[in-house]
Parts: C-alpha cells; structure tokens; sequence
C-alpha cells in the first residue's frame, strides 16, 4: 500500500471532537489537517495511542448525513474484515483453555465440513493456506447485489462453502486470503464452546477488556445506538449504503476509537484472557509448504515502514474503511474508522504515524529516483502489452511512455514507472518494499518479496460478432446452484444471473469494469469468465473467478 504524503494546509473545521485531556499533543494540528476537508460530509474517527495512553480521539464529519449527527470518538463503526483478528483471539483462548489444537483436521471438530483429497488444518485456515475459497467472490459470481446490500446470514455462508467441491490449491501450499476460511473458524468458535459467536466474545473478550461499545452483529435490525450510517460517492454527492445482512467471522463487530485503544493496550498488557504471550501468537506468522514464511498471523499482517515494524488488517465492506496500525516498538497506534469508501484507512493511519515516528532509514518511496533512466523504443516494444495470470484471474499491463516503461493494473489513471536493474529485470521503487519484474520472452515474472506470480502475455484483440454467437446458451454450476444466460437481444450481448436483471457485456457496456481481455476472455466487473473449447472450437462451459477463486466451473447446457 503507497504511503503517500498528503499535507492539506487550507483552514480546518472540526465537528463532534473528542479529546484526553491533560495530555499535551504536538502534533494534533498536523493531524488535524489531514481530515479537515471531511465537514458536512461523512467523514471519519481518528484515534492515536502513546504508551498506553489514547493522546488524541476525534471525529471528523457526519455519522447520519439525514440528520447531521457528528462523529465521535464514541460512534460505533463497522470495521469489516480488520475483525478478523478478534476470530484470531478467540481461537488462542481456546487453545488456552486446552479446547482445540490448531494442528489437526477441520473435520476433527466439524464433522459435518466437507472431506477433500488434502486434509486441511485449523492452522492453515487462520493464516489463509487452506485452500478454502473466498465467499463474497462466490456470493458475487452467484449474483449477489454489488454493493452487498442483501440479506444472508453466517449459516448461508457455511453452507455456500460446504457446496464446494474443489479448493483453490493444495492446502498448505501456497498463501491466498479467504474471508471464506473466517466464516468456518467462527462456525468452530461456536461448536466448540457451545455458545454463540457473539456471546463467545462477548463474555471472553469484550466485558473483560472493558469494550462495552463493541459488539458482533448477529441480527442486522437491532436497534444500536451510535451507530454509524456508511456512504459511498455518486455524481451528485452521497449515497447511503446499509448493512442487511448478519455475517461472522470474516467481519461482523462494531467498534469504537475508544474500545479499540482497550483492545490496543492488551498488545503490551500480554495478559488477555491468561492467554500466555498473547501478542506474540497474534503476530506469529504462517509458512507454506516449501518453508517460506509471509508475514499474517491471527489476522495481523506485519510489514515494515520506513524502519519501523508495523501490525494491523484493514477492512472495508459497503462504504465503510477501517484500520489500525501499530508499531510496537514504539508503542504507538494509529486508528483510523472512516464511514465514507473515498478515505483510504490505511493510508491516512500511516500519514498520521508519520508525525510521530521517530527517524530511521527511509524507505523505498523516500528514495525513488525522480528521473529514470531512459528506455529504448526498440526494447521497450518487445514488452509493452498485457499479461495474464490463470492462477490469479488478473492481468497488468505494460506502457510505453516519454522513455520510460509503466505497470498498472488495468487503471491507466494509476500507473507506476519501472526502473531498469538488468537487461530483463525491473523494480517498482515506489512502495515500502520494492516489487520486482522480471521478463521471459512473453511471461512475466512479479516478485512481491514473499508471494511470486507468473503472467503470460496475450492477445487482447476485441471479438467480433461472428465470434460472440457461438458462446450463447445457458450454463450451470451445481456448486453455487446458479444459472448464468447468455443471449443476443437488439443487436447486444447481455448475460443474465439466475433472475437478476441482465447486462450487456457487447458492444458498449454501460459498465466501465467490464473489459473483454481476449475472444474467450471477458472481465466482467466482479470476477474473469473463461470461455473452454472442445476440439471442434465449440463452447463447452466456462471457468470463473477472481483472486479469491481460481475458477468455478459452469457447464453449457445447450
């Protein structure tokens, strides 16, 4: 994630603010002035803990644009996936408690999961190597609403991944996050103690921790006071996003700044719930088969900024954006609950630390070149074009301009320059850690430092109508229980999901994110759908997926 430096020096208005008092803050201007354009707008809370001590809580803009309710360091946000790490938290006090050993089979506890060829581990759900596929790709392939605003419970969930026939990889292989394996662990939370998720926590996490504002939400329609209302931006302002449904695991708790620095101060107290050595086992990182270690414990991802150790698992679900960012080094946290998608959580917690880390070696985006060195024409089209990954259902694309080569990821308004370190290798200097290219006649190699990936150049020629005819027909996929229409009308090609209204997908989308990346490769907004021929160039289904999924398959009926 760019940690870019935003100093905003126009005046600043602050609404519902917060503060410790007797607490001297040097730098609550400079902080301040990050947030100051949030006013009559959703807006954000900001937290900054110091030894312990929550030095500055404010509230920046509305909770509830209807009815001009300020943000407070007391409005309850909901924090999306960054409540993994209390799904982490309640797994060691099991384990704690001598009830569940992380080592052994899923199906040792549940015995009513699937049994697949591999056998996965409790270890390897929680650090993402299980293989198991992520469920909000799965509900989106299955047509679920884009923005989520529909109803489905936890169970629905389990269920949606027990229907599944096929993991994403061999377990244990390879690092792949799921929000799917999230819904399982909580399943399990609640077999073994035999009480709810929510009371789980509640009476093992939250009231021993003083956290009396959090809270799972298990019944989307209870009445809660302080919460907040979430936005996302449209052509005339704001609209509202709800939350309609009553998920756990991957997400499911509503917060505060001011619960949040309880449940920050038993990072350094090490004494929750008797849990010996609590936040070591939280950070603990997982490995995969062939020994590499990433860097994701129980939901806590650590990294490096400028010097510093960092820990924390953002989140973000309908227009909420939530994170908190620790260096425990330093004893320093940054929390930063946004209720509007266009604020970048962790960004702004990363630009607020930046006023009160202490110098070290600067990192990679202090000390990206301003000038490259100049590339070639002649060399530089040999690797200009897009590549594409089967493993990751994505592709990047490779630019040419003023000398110098670019990589982004589809979105020409964000693009990066590449800096030449061989005749076949380049780096991309403008995160913490440098991202390495490196190219093979038409594969492309990109090292994150502890994941790899392989791309494959391909031809992104548009398809034509000749081409499109064949692929209409009906398909299904008896592991989501979906249909998937394809069929020509007025002179466009549309898909229909089960009952949902249709959408064109040729020639002219109404949907900028749909993106055809071959004849028998489209983008469809939400996940990659791959056409599969027989040996007489029919159709005979089509594979679907994202990051999260490898590939669903569909089977053409006729």
């Amino acid at each position: 994630m760019t940690r870019i430096k935003l100093l905003l020096l126009s005046a600043f208005l602050i609404i519902g603010c917060t503060r410790k008092e007797g607490i001297k803050n040097k730098n609550s201007k400079e902080v301040d002035s990050l947030f100051h354009d949030f006013k009559e707008t959703p807006g954000a809370a900001v937290g900054i803990i110091k030894k312990g001590k929550l030095i500055y809580a404010k509230g920046f803009g509305l909770s509830n644009l209807d009815y001009n309710i300020p943000i407070t360091s007391d409005s309850k946000f909901y924090i999306g996936s960054m409540a993994k790490q209390f799904c982490g938290a309640a797994l060691l006090k099991l384990e704690s408690d001598g009830m569940i050993d992380f080592s052994k089979p899923i199906n040792f506890y549940l015995d009513d999961f699937p049994i697949y060829d591999e056998i996965i581990t409790i270890d390897q759900i929680i650090h993402h190597t299980s293989g198991i596929r992520g469920t909000s790709s799965m509900q989106l392939i299955a047509g679920i609403n884009n923005d989520f605003e529909e109803f489905f419970t936890a169970n629905q969930q389990y269920e949606l991944i027990k229907s599944q026939s096929e993991l994403n990889f061999t377990p244990g292989s390879e690092f792949r996050y799921s929000s799917g394996g999230y819904v399982v662990l909580a399943k399990l939370v609640e077999r073994i103690s035999g009480k709810s998720f929510r009371q789980y926590l509640e009476e093992n996490i939250f009231t021993p921790l003083g956290m009396d504002d959090t809270m799972v939400v298990d019944n989307h329609q209870e009445v809660v006071e302080n919460r907040v209302v979430s936005y996302i931006q449209n052509s005339t302002g704001y609209e509202r996003r709800s939350m309609i449904f009553d998920g756990m695991g991957d997400g499911s708790i509503l917060t505060t700044i001011n619960d949040l620095a309880k449940w920050d101060k038993a990072f350094y107290d090490d004494n929750l719930l008797d849990i010996p050595d609590f936040s070591n086992k939280m950070y603990n990182s997982g490995k995969v088969l062939r020994g590499n270690e990433f860097y994701y414990g129980m939901a806590l991802q650590t990294s490096d900024h400028k010097g510093h150790k960092s820990v924390h698992h953002n989140g973000g679900m309908l227009g909420f954006r939530a994170d908190l960012v620790r260096f425990p080094e330093e004893e320093l946290s940054i929390i930063v609950l946004a209720n509007n998608s266009i604020i970048n959580s962790t960004g702004k917690a990363f630009e607020v630390a930046d006023f009160y880390l202490p110098s070290k070696t600067e990192n990679a985006i202090e000390n990206a070149p301003s000038e490259f060195p100049p590339i070639p024409k002649e060399y530089a089209d040999q690797l200009i074009g897009k590549y594409f990954s089967d493993d990751l259902n994505m592709w990047r694309r490779i630019t040419y301009e003023n000398d110098t080569l670019f990589y982004d990821s589809g979105n020409l308004d964000y693009k990066v320059p590449l800096l030449k370190t061989t005749s076949t290798s380049f780096e991309i200097t403008q995160f913490d850690s440098p991202i390495k290219l490196k190219f093979n006649g038409d594969y492309l190699n990109i090292d994150y430092g502890w994941v790899c990936y392989n791309f494959q150049k391909f031809n992104d020629a548009l398809p034509n109508w000749n081409d499109l005819t064949k692929y209409i027909g009906n398909y299904y996929s008896d592991e989501l229980n979906t249909y998937y229409r394809v069929f020509k009308q007025n002179n466009h090609l549309k898909i229909q999901v089960n009952n949902n209204e249709p959408f064109e997908i040729f020639p002219k989308p109404s949907d900028t994110r749909i993106n055809w990346n071959s004849k028998s490769m489209v983008w469809l907004g939400y996940a990659m759908m791959k056409f599969k021929f027989d040996g007489l160039n029919k159709i005979e289904g089509f594979s679907i997926g994202d990051n999260r999924v490898r590939g669903i398959y569909f089977e053409k009926l006729d």
